[in-house]
């Protein structure tokens, strides 16, 4: 049998992650895969030589798609013996949208985490949904890393941050809590590698800069914003290599998003050895379970200032779940303060992350294609 999967996989946001992590792992363990790569923006990532190799094969007589893709832009074909949507949801529901009769025009739709089945039920979607998150290559994570250099804080213990700087990642939570925290008498830093795709690195500097001197001036805590704990912002661009170099120099990875349908960061340094805070929600909430990292309580508001999206989503009519930013705060100085704790969700964590290697999610993705 022939798959033919279609999606985003040139840009590398965590979509195009995805989006290879699905084909590798079929590759994987034997499926027949066909690669058709779709261009969103003229933003160019890393791609691997294997996924230019699947996208060069020919797309003759493929059984099954697999479309990764936006809901709106889903398309169900007569052509294919079984047609396959793979989908991102972030928010309570998308009932405002067409998303529903879409996805329901197709025969199947798989999500990333255990949250999405039941945002889209809840949406009106009623075709069957599987959990398929993506699969990873374990192996990168086995490997040996030499650190980056960061002289002023070479000592310190160094909390992460990687992502977008979009509302959504609430990266002025982590900020609040961080500041609120811990005073420059601590032995600490904090991380945050960011930006917006497309923007240049001056821009992404300038944007962090401005949320970082806007919540010290918020907080009022000192007569100066020198006078806070230090941060660092990387905002220029970051090949694999130079990312997992980050994970292998940072202690401990923070991600306080309102919402995340799996977090491919957070998962990565669960599986590089780091403790992981992040808030309870989305994919986070499955595979940091069971003492793998710590899961923050949230609760739910509306969403608001959502700008970055299309207009229909990220409204008034949707939650997301905002952070306890005191426990937060909590969870971040029993992480500095506990060494050994640290050292045991590390290892309970890469354990873990063996359930999401190319091999398992692509015998998972073999046995519901029943080939």
């Amino acid at each position: 049998m022939k798959i033919l999967l279609i999606g985003n996989m040139h840009d590398q946001t965590g979509w195009s992650q995805s989006g290879i992590g699905y084909a590798l792992s079929m590759d994987s363990v034997g499926i027949d895969v066909v690669v058709r790569n779709i261009k969103l923006n003229n933003i160019n990532g890393e791609v691997p030589e294997r996924i230019k190799e699947l996208e060069a094969k020919s797309d003759k007589d493929c059984d099954i798609v697999i479309q990764h893709v936006l809901p709106h832009m889903l398309d169900y074909s007569g052509h294919f013996k079984k047609n396959i949507a793979i989908c991102c949801f972030e928010t309570s529901n998308f009932r405002k949208t067409s998303w529903a009769s879409k996805i329901n025009a197709m025969d199947e739709l798989w999500v990333l985490c255990d949250q999405s089945v039941k945002i889209a039920k809840d949406s009106g979607v009623n075709i069957p949904i599987h959990v398929v998150p993506p699969g990873f290559d374990t192996s990168k994570y086995e490997q040996k890393y030499d650190k980056l250099t960061f002289n002023e804080i070479e000592r310190k213990f160094k909390f992460y941050f990687i992502g977008e700087l979009t509302r959504r990642k609430n990266i002025e939570a982590l900020l609040i809590a961080y500041y609120t925290t811990f005073t420059i008498y601590d032995n600490v830093a904090l991380v945050i590698k960011t930006g917006v795709p497309g923007a240049s690195p001056q821009q992404n500097a300038q944007a962090i800069k401005q949320l970082i001197d806007s919540v010290k001036k918020g907080l009022k805590l000192y007569p100066s914003v020198d006078m806070y704990p230090i941060e660092i912002g990387i905002t220029a661009p970051m090949s694999n290599e130079e990312i997992m170099r980050l994970h292998a120099t940072c202690n401990c990875f923070v991600m306080p998003s309102y919402a995340e349908a799996f977090c491919i960061p957070a998962m990565e340094a669960m599986a590089m050895g780091n403790p992981v805070i992040a808030n309870d929600c989305g994919g986070m909430s499955d595979y940091l379970s069971n003492n793998c990292g710590s899961l923050i309580k949230n609760r739910e508001q509306p969403i608001y200032n959502m700008l970055d999206t299309f207009n229909e989503l990220g409204t008034g009519h949707e939650t997301w779940s905002s952070i306890d930013i005191i426990e937060l705060g909590k969870e971040m100085r029993r992480m500095y303060e506990n060494p050994r704790i640290c050292k045991e969700y590390g290892e309970r964590g890469i354990d873990r992350s063996y359930d999401f290697s190319y091999q398992n999610i692509g015998n998972k993705i073999k046995e519901l294609l029943k080939l």
